[in-house]
């Protein structure tokens, strides 16, 4: 049903009827579904090509900022991709949408967060290694890039990431650093 709206809005011979409608195209919002279909089912290859579809067409000017952020969240946390679905696949979609997503959003801050999230509470010790980096790198993201100090309107972004890094250090049993890092998370 979804992948036949699809089909209608690439046939160069519906162009005219499409350009008529106030909502604009549906094949962002079907391709969300399909995608959600496929992590259901554990259609594994078809999940990764409905995705990238998606993310294909995720920047035309009809998608939302919000139609975005809800077809990415709904995708990447749900439930059944870590059930039905292998790590190698979960990484390669995070993967291909942080290099779809402008690495200064906050939707990219977001994913990135939550990718380094899964590699903290999954079983791979070479991607845990991964952690740090990642956590290093979106905390520069919270910076003033002339002055160097952290931003105020970035500081609930900062909260998050010093959250990760807690149970990161608590994984890896560096209570010191830990004690380092507290007094930061506190308000002046």
């Amino acid at each position: 049903k979804y992948e036949h709206v699809v089909e209608i809005e690439a046939d160069p011979k519906n162009k005219d009827i499409l350009e008529n409608l106030n909502d604009g195209p549906w094949s962002f919002k079907s391709l969300s579904k399909i995608v959600l279909i496929h992590t259901k089912q554990g259609n594994t290859q078809k999940l990764l090509d409905s995705y990238r579809k998606l993310l294909s067409i995720m920047n035309e000017i009809y998608v939302t900022t919000n139609q975005r952020e809800e077809a990415i969240g709904d995708t990447l946390s749900n439930p059944a991709l870590a059930q039905k679905h292998d790590p190698d696949t979960i990484e390669v979609l995070y993967k291909e949408t942080l290099g779809t997503l402008k690495p200064t959003g906050r939707l990219w801050f977001r994913t990135s967060l939550s990718q380094a999230r899964l590699y903290l509470n999954g079983n791979k010790d070479n991607l845990v290694e991964l952690v740090p980096q990642k956590l290093q790198y979106l905390k520069d993201t919270c910076r003033d890039e002339k002055t160097g100090e952290f931003l105020r309107d970035r500081a609930s972004d900062l909260l998050e990431v010093y959250e990760v890094e807690m149970n990161y250090l608590l994984r890896i049993k560096n209570f010191s650093r830990m004690r380092h890092i507290y007094p930061r998370t506190r308000a002046k």
